[in-house]
């Protein structure tokens, strides 16, 4: 009977449509990290805009002000980083046992 089953067509069709739905599944998980990846790069942009107006307006504000307007040193030193708490980003794993 095992052997009857196994070269049927049902098991074939059984296989069929796992690999189908793999294959889908694939699909999907690309296509999800193509909407991400454009998601990240849209911030990225929105962030070095924001970033590089703040230190254009901070430049204006020095050259008004002169010495009298108090420093900050990020944005002096040209260093575009965030201070260090800011800036970790989360470690991604792949972790079998978590489907997100």
């Amino acid at each position: 009977m095992l052997f009857a089953y196994l070269t049927g067509p049902e098991f074939r069709q059984r296989v069929e449509v796992i690999v189908r739905t793999f294959g889908d599944m694939k699909a999907d998980l690309e296509e999800e990290k193509r909407v991400a990846a454009r998601r990240w790069a849209k911030r990225e942009k929105q962030i070095a805009r924001v970033t590089e107006n703040t230190s254009a307006m901070y430049g204006d504000l020095q050259g008004l002000l002169g010495s009298s307007m108090q420093g900050i040193p990020l944005l002096e030193d040209g260093s575009e980083e965030e201070p260090t708490a800011l800036a970790q980003e989360p470690e991604l794993t792949d972790d079998e046992d978590n489907p997100f």
